[in-house]
C-alpha cells in the first residue's frame, strides 16, 4: 500500500517541478498550462490535492531602500508576495499571470483526500488514516524571462 503512495509521491513532485520550471523559463503562468497541471496532477488517481502558489514579486525599488540602509550592498533585492487566490483570478481574467526576470516562483501541493495507500490500508486493517497528508510536493524557481515580452 505504502508503494502506490511512493510512486504517487515521485510523479507529483515531478509534475510540480516541470511546471514551475516552465513558468520560470516562459515568464508567465498561463490558464491552458494552469489547467494542464491541475490535470496532470488529477490524472494521477491517487487521490485529490491541494495547491499553494506564491510568486515573490522583485520590488524594482526595494534595492535602493536596502542601499540607503547599507552602502555598498550589492544584490540585495527587496520582495513582496501574490498567493493562490490573486494569481488564479488574474488568470481567469487575462488568460495569463506575467512573471518579471528575478520574481520567485513556487508551488507546494499536498493530497487533501485519502489516499490508494490509505484505502487499501483501511480495508485490510480496518482502520481509519485518510485525514493524513502523505503526498507533498513543492518546487520553487527563479524567473529568467519577462513574461510580458513573450
Amino acid at each position: 500500500a505504502d508503494r502506490h503512495d511512493d510512486i504517487a509521491q515521485t510523479e507529483i513532485q515531478s509534475i510540480t517541478t516541470d511546471f514551475v520550471n516552465e513558468c520560470a523559463k516562459t515568464g508567465k503562468i498561463t490558464e491552458s498550462s494552469w489547467d494542464t497541471f491541475q490535470s496532470k496532477l488529477n490524472s494521477q488517481g491517487n487521490a485529490t490535492y491541494d495547491i499553494d502558489i506564491e510568486v515573490a514579486i522583485m520590488n524594482p525599488t526595494g534595492s535602493k531602500k536596502s542601499e540607503q540602509l547599507q552602502q555598498g550592498a550589492i544584490g540585495t533585492n527587496d520582495y513582496y508576495s501574490e498567493y493562490t487566490t490573486s494569481i488564479v483570478d488574474q488568470l481567469k481574467r487575462n488568460g495569463k499571470y506575467d512573471l518579471k526576470s528575478g520574481d520567485m516562483i513556487t508551488v507546494k501541493v499536498q493530497n487533501s483526500s485519502a489516499t490508494s495507500g490509505d484505502t487499501m490500508t483501511s480495508g485490510f486493517l480496518k482502520t481509519t488514516n485518510g485525514d493524513s497528508v502523505k503526498i507533498k510536493a513543492d518546487a520553487t524557481a527563479t524567473v529568467v524571462t519577462n513574461g510580458s515580452n513573450t
